[in-house]
């Protein structure tokens, strides 16, 4: 008997060594939501690199205005509210 397992492009297999109680509730975690134990586990590797993702400060104005509105640049659609119309 011969068996053809699936080709996964783009992952790497690795090893992952869990505790008794570690096993058994991702064991748990995996049956009660239908979703692989591997997959659990791809999903706190998600969270854990998003965790120590470097974050990018948001630039500083050169001045202000002293005015909430277009002292921040998320709001330049509320600042440009109006602008160009007759």
């Amino acid at each position: 008997m011969s068996f053809t397992y699936g080709t996964m492009y783009g992952v790497k297999r690795t090893t992952v060594y869990l505790g008794d109680d570690q096993k058994r509730q991702l064991e748990e975690i995996a049956a009660r939501t239908d979703h692989s134990e591997a997959e659990l586990i791809r999903v706190g590797v998600d969270r854990v690199i998003e965790e120590h993702r470097p974050r990018r400060r948001k630039p500083r104005p050169l001045f202000t205005l002293d005015d909430p509105v277009l002292d921040d640049p998320d709001r330049a659609d509320v600042a440009l509210e109006g602008f160009g119309e007759d």
